[in-house]
């Protein structure tokens, strides 16, 4: 701001009697400035009194000085009321003193009478000059003094427009010209040698704007208006291109009625606009924070740490009351209201939490317990965020809810997980809970002993890593993706598990799922079946060891049986012709005849008994076996029984490696079982080819292939040839091939027919070798 100037005091102290004389002159002066009917009266006062003096002092005078009173009146009205008041007594006084005193007039009386008018009348006309005199010096000393003002105006007006920033602008409607200050170019970006008129400072306005100032420099122009312009818009500035706001204000000049020029002045106020908008949005944004306050389920709070290192509410919204049982005026006057009702144990944790995001300006949660004086103990959560004001204080904004039903729902639900984990994890089998990927995101302790593995190294692994087999299922359409079996959902199924040092074994896995939140999840569960398995391995060894010795027996078995039966068919057939005969011919060859159909049905009996005996016997005698060797003897014995006559038998030993843990006459049973079953199939037809071939389909197995040249399988037989009694020959009894697969699963392999592309069929098994056996 500017300081105004010092008022101007005189340097010469006037007297008191010449105070009084100018007092005096003024007071003559203001009459005389009265009205003209006012001085005249002032006039036919004087003349009265001058009057009513001649007629007190008649017989004083004797007829002398007839006019002698009226002088004083006459100058009196003179001097007070100027010309015209002077001749008005004048000549009333000479006319009522005519009329009065005309007895007494003499001689001289013309004379006198003449004389009183005349000086009247010249005093009146000097009065009248000094009046008009006067009045002359009293306005140069008041222009004086007007100018005096008007400079200090000027120079206050001055000083007031380059302190403000206030462009002044008068334009000329006559010219269309303007002139303007420095300021006001500065404000529009103008040049200093461009000239400023209206079309140029409309061209600056932008269009949407400048209906505004045009519209209001028409009203000001109108005659039967005030004249007065004002307009606030934005401009594009010349020399920067900045949009500004400009206010206008202006004032004008009418000669006979039409306007001739309008003076005013210019101002940016874009600060103060953006201001003023700032302030607006504020205002709104606090009205709008008032009433998403007064509707929100919460409280709004805003607090600071005092000096005094206590905690002070600067606002707290209405809901206080509501929620904490306690008004928003008492927690502002005093905190100490409201901390009261804290919980005594969670003092510590709130003002830790306070002091933590004091220091690093982080969030501010914490939950805590409150005493309500209504509900009693409730649960609270409270959250804010530091703001650093430009003072260095830190007040914190927040919100303040109850959430003691969502923290009693927390500890049900922390109960309920707890028992269910404890349920989970007191199960045998492996519980797995994954995602619809199959990423793996919890485990019970089943699976982690069951694996393996250690707490936290299955997270995010996915379900194919304990699962071998679970991604090549023909259920899956992909490896590593679980989407495809939703079809398998409730439904179990064997796998192959693998454990972390990378041992495989039998498992069932069944799957359920559960949906939350628009989830998926799957629920997993893998039972391990190695000791299941190894128990029934057990009992169905038992019953194929005892199959095996059926089998291995059987071809025997036929031949030997055969034998005795048809020598007691026999022998019964010529003991039933000589019976026929008479006596004298039969002789005693009968007798004889029974006796040896007796022996024979012993001896198909004894058979009998040593097969039932075989069957019987307990584990299979498991040695370390070479399977090439093994089926170079099998040929060595089937070319010594003739069972090839006519089939050409080739062996094509391929595997690199042969040496299994097997029970050797076993395994030389279905060797045997499979090469007869070959050669009894090639029987009927032109080429007889059987080829026995081995293979190593990997570095832990070993493969027999029997393939020959016969009829083939017929349809869908092959899926039924291991079935016990099932079988494609007229005489067969349907147990060779249920026998072999008992023999092959013992030894933990897996046998197997398919049909032959060159016409025939290949019936092969796997069996392990040495090493893989060990493993298992």
């Amino acid at each position: 701001m500017v300081a105004p100037l010092p008022d101007m005091k005189p340097f010469v102290t006037t007297p008191s009697f010449m105070r009084r004389v100018d007092a005096a002159t003024s007071w003559v002066a203001s009459v005389y400035a009265s009205p003209l009917w006012w001085r005249l009266a002032i006039a036919a006062l004087a003349v009265a009194i001058g009057t009513s003096a001649r007629v007190a002092l008649a017989s004083r005078f004797e007829g002398h000085f007839t006019f002698a009173t009226l002088y004083p009146a006459v100058e009196i009205a003179a001097v007070l009321g100027g010309f015209y008041p002077g001749l008005f007594a004048t000549f009333s006084g000479a006319f009522v003193t005519h009329l009065w005193f005309r007895p007494v007039e003499t001689a001289a009386y013309p004379v006198g009478l003449s004389l009183f008018i005349a000086s009247c009348t010249v005093l009146s006309i000097i009065t009248e000059i000094l009046h008009r005199t006067r009045l002359r010096l009293n306005e140069s000393q008041e222009k004086r003094e007007i100018a005096e003002r008007l400079n200090i105006a000027t120079r206050h007006l001055q000083i007031a427009v380059s302190a403000g920033a206030i462009g002044t602008w008068l334009l000329d409607l006559g010219k269309n010209a303007a002139i303007v200050n420095d300021e006001f170019r500065s404000i529009f970006g103008l040049a200093p040698d461009v000239d400023v008129n209206p079309d140029l400072v409309f061209r600056t306005i932008l269009p949407n704007d400048v209906s505004r100032p045009r519209e209001a420099l028409r009203a000001a122009l109108e005659p039967s208006g005030n004249g007065l312009y004002h307009a606030e818009y934005r401009i594009r500035r010349v020399t920067d291109g900045a949009i500004r706001w400009v206010s206008s204000r202006g004032q004008t000049a009418f000669e006979n009625g039409k306007p001739v020029r309008v003076v005013g002045v210019a101002r940016d106020v874009t600060d103060e606009k953006v201001a003023a908008r700032a302030h607006q949005e504020r205002a709104q944004l606090a009205e709008q924070l008032e009433s998403v306050a007064a509707t929100a389920p919460g409280v709004v709070f805003s607090f600071y740490i005092g000096d005094d290192s206590h905690i002070a509410y600067r606002y707290v919204s209405p809901k206080a009351k509501a929620v904490f049982g306690v008004a928003a005026e008492d927690i502002c006057a005093d905190a100490r209201v409201f901390y009261r009702r804290v919980h005594v144990a969670d003092h510590d944790h709130l003002n830790a939490a306070l002091v933590e995001s004091a220091h690093s300006l982080s969030h501010w949660d914490v939950e805590f317990r409150f005493d309500h004086p209504e509900k009693g103990a409730i649960w609270l959560e409270a959250q804010a965020a530091p703001v650093c004001e430009q003072d260095g204080k830190l007040v914190w904004h927040g919100y303040v809810s109850d959430v003691t039903e969502r923290k009693r729902s927390d500890i049900a639900l922390a109960e309920t997980a707890a028992r269910l984990q404890a349920m989970i994890d007191g199960a045998q089998d492996a519980v797995i809970t994954m995602d619809s990927e199959g990423r793996i995101q919890s485990v019970n302790r089943a699976a982690l002993s069951m694996f393996g593995y250690d707490a936290g190294e299955l997270a995010a692994c996915n379900i194919t890593a304990l699962l071998s087999d679970v991604a090549t299922r023909p259920e899956t359409k992909e490896a590593n993706d679980l989407r495809a079996l939703e079809a398998g959902v409730g439904h179990r199924w064997e796998v192959e598990a693998r454990r972390r040092n990378g041992k495989v074994f039998p498992a069932e896995f069944s799957l359920s799922e559960a949906r939350y939140d628009h989830r998926r999840i799957l629920i997993g569960f893998v039972k391990d079946l190695s000791e299941q398995r190894k128990v029934q391995q057990r009992v169905e060894k038992l019953n194929r060891d005892r199959l095996d010795a059926m089998a291995g027996m059987a071809g025997r078995l036929a031949h030997e049986i055969n034998q005795p039966l048809a020598a007691t068919a026999t022998y019964l057939k010529v003991a039933r012709r000589l019976l026929e005969r008479p006596p004298q011919e039969a002789g005693t060859n009968i007798v004889e005849l029974i006796d040896k159909a007796t022996i024979q049905t012993l001896r198909a009996g004894k058979i009998v008994n040593s097969l039932r005996q075989l069957v019987a016997r307990g584990e299979p005698d498991k040695t370390l076996v070479s399977v090439h060797e093994l089926i170079l003897n099998t040929y060595d014995s089937m070319l010594a029984d003739g069972a090839n006559t006519d089939v050409q038998i080739r062996l094509e030993r391929n595997a690199s490696r042969d040496d299994v843990v097997a029970d050797r006459a076993q395994l030389q049973q279905v060797l045997v079982s499979l090469m007869r079953n070959a050669i009894e199939a090639m029987q009927e037809t032109e080429k007889q080819e059987l080829i026995v071939s081995t293979s190593n389909p990997d570095d832990r197995t070993i493969r027999v292939d029997v393939t020959d040249t016969g009829g083939g399988l017929a349809g869908n037989v092959e899926e039924d040839f291991f079935e016990p009694f099932a079988t494609t020959k007229e005489k067969g009894m349907g147990v060779g091939l249920s026998i072999s697969r008992s023999i092959i699963e013992a030894h933990y392999g897996r046998i197997w027919a398919k049909p032959n592309p060159r016409g025939g069929a290949v019936f092969s098994f796997t069996l392990p070798l040495q090493n893989a056996e060990e493993e298992i």
